[in-house]
């Protein structure tokens, strides 16, 4: 129960935001987007280089 509380609560908060703020919540999800792909970047790199 408390689980789904915090669930419900926590979209509620990022449409919130998203809808307050869209520049800030995009520069986020652009900044997490980022850093995802740097680090599959990485990884692909670690990986080739093994061979």
């Amino acid at each position: 129960m408390l689980k789904k509380v915090l669930t419900y609560g926590i979209i509620i908060l990022l449409i919130f935001w998203v809808a307050t703020r869209p520049d800030s919540a995009s520069h986020a999800v652009s900044a997490i987007g980022q850093g995802l792909a740097n680090v599959g970047n990485g990884l692909a790199n670690f990986l080739s280089n093994l061979t």
